[in-house]
């Protein structure tokens, strides 16, 4: 069965990265919801993809050099996003652009059956050190597939590739290397089936209300 992922929430109906967007995911039928997590000056994990406040929020301020206290209301912390996934039947994909991010978002989690981590490779391979069993999608935006050594570091259970690179012989190389599949940003329904059809594990959408449609359809 492929895992229906909602992009950042469900940003075509929410602002993305918000409790509003995870709970509009969630409500549209993800199975997980990806999330973005960036540290401000006193070091909590909070929701936003960019390093700067100004294409969402508005204001030309960099998110570590601002204190929790004085970001804008609306950019929920990792802790309450988490809390707003409990006991809900989905799992938290938490996206980790380094290893600061990667150590303080683990370190938020409490429930480690609701999460699971995705991004760069040396944050999750630290995230690994600590965590033997957690759940991670390898982000890897290179045709030249992995080696052996990123595979050992990071043990993923996910090879997670940009679907404009994703091709049916990599599906089956990743497979048959005992990883699972995955695929990001994909909104185009007769893309989001060809990959369905052709074995993908998990796929990640901006409009995930037609994603779990197509996943619907494909499943019936």
């Amino acid at each position: 069965m492929t895992l229906a992922v909602a992009h950042r929430g469900a940003p075509l109906l929410a602002v993305e990265n918000t409790l509003p967007s995870i709970d509009a995911a969630i409500k549209a039928g993800a199975d997980w919801v990806e999330i973005d997590v960036k540290l401000t000056s006193d070091n909590v994990p909070v929701l936003l993809h960019d390093n700067h406040l100004h294409r969402i929020w508005g204001q030309l301020k960099a998110v570590r050099e601002v204190p929790l206290a004085a970001l804008p209301a609306g950019i929920p912390t990792l802790r309450s996003a988490l809390e707003a996934v409990h006991g809900r039947g989905v799992r938290l994909l938490i996206d980790v652009s380094g290893v600061p991010e990667a150590l303080a978002s683990l370190d938020a989690v409490t429930e480690p059956a609701e999460v699971a981590f995705t991004g760069d490779v040396d944050a999750l391979a630290a995230i690994r050190e600590r965590d033997p069993d957690a759940i991670f999608t390898m982000t890897w935006d290179d045709r030249e597939l992995p080696g052996e050594n990123v595979l050992n570091r990071v043990r993923p259970q996910y090879f997670n590739q940009d679907h404009g690179l994703l091709d049916a012989d990599t599906i089956k190389a990743m497979h048959a290397r005992g990883l699972l599949v995955a695929t990001y940003t994909v909104d185009n329904p007769d893309r989001m089936l060809w990959l369905t059809d052709n074995g993908v594990d998990a796929i990640t959408s901006n409009d995930i209300a037609t994603l779990v449609s197509v996943l619907r359809t494909a499943r019936a």
